[in-house]
């Protein structure tokens, strides 16, 4: 009996069977989506963006047969986050205004308590 299956010589081709083609799909897939983040970086401002997309490879050979092992891993871009400012009302909870501080923009013509003297 002799072995009918082609011999994988180009890694890129062994690439492509790996998983039953799911392998390459996932890495199609991830491409796109750092890709993607890129861009949107561009977009909003950044001059530059950075990010990584990592394929490892684990070989084991056991008993003439290798398992292979594959994992695909990416880093997108960290996106500028905007800055929040708030306060702490004395029961601990958060406010947008300073609870010490007077509204400036409250209605001046609004009813006060009067004080007598």
């Amino acid at each position: 009996m002799t072995n009918t299956d082609p011999i994988i010589r180009m890694f890129s081709d062994a690439l492509v069977i790996m998983e039953d083609g799911q392998l390459v799909s996932d890495l199609t897939e991830t491409q796109r989506d750092l890709l993607a983040a890129l861009t949107d970086c561009i977009q909003d401002g950044a001059r530059r963006a950075k990010g990584t997309l990592t394929l490892k490879l684990d070989y084991v050979l056991e008993d003439g047969m290798f398992d292979i092992q594959a994992e695909v891993k990416s880093s997108l871009p960290k996106v500028k986050r905007g800055r929040t400012v708030l306060w702490a009302t004395p029961e601990n909870n958060l406010c947008r205004n300073n609870p010490r501080q007077r509204n400036m923009f409250e209605d001046v013509n609004e009813a006060q308590d009067v004080r007598s003297v």
